[in-house]
């Protein structure tokens, strides 16, 4: 579950970042830097899941857990922002039982559900063609 807070402070890094930083002032290198160690962190959790047993479905076994809670948040605003999930095969699955949880539909942001939500940080923030690497 602590793990997770990586992924949280990867995230909120890139985010700040986007969000402080005055578009003609980004140091793009910098700012790639920032996505690329998210995505490095979440490749992390893709090859953890890949290697736990096939029938835990959740991230610390067959239930629902704390860890999903911690977890889940974070990477459901990476998949909102462009994240390729088909490069995560494992993480989309994992994507996709826990969408089907009706304490996440409930909970679900209702701006997301729109086409254009006006968000501060873009849709393809952390799309493969906007990733910088150094």
């Amino acid at each position: 579950m602590i793990e997770a807070l990586n992924l949280h402070r990867r995230t909120e890094d890139a985010v700040y970042y986007a969000i402080k930083t005055e578009p003609k002032d980004f140091n793009q290198g910098y700012l790639g830097k920032l996505k690329c160690s998210v995505l490095e962190e979440v490749e992390l959790w893709e090859n953890y899941l890949q290697q736990a047993n096939s029938n835990e479905s959740y991230l610390a076994g067959d239930n629902f857990s704390l860890a999903d809670i911690a977890f889940f948040p974070y990477f459901a605003f990476l998949v909102h922002h462009g994240l390729f999930m088909e490069d995560y095969p494992n993480l989309n699955s994992y994507y996709t039982l826990m969408c089907k949880r009706p304490s996440i539909q409930t909970t679900w942001p209702s701006f997301w559900k729109l086409k254009d939500n006006n968000s501060v940080i873009p849709r393809s923030f952390f799309t493969p063609n906007n990733h910088v690497a150094d």
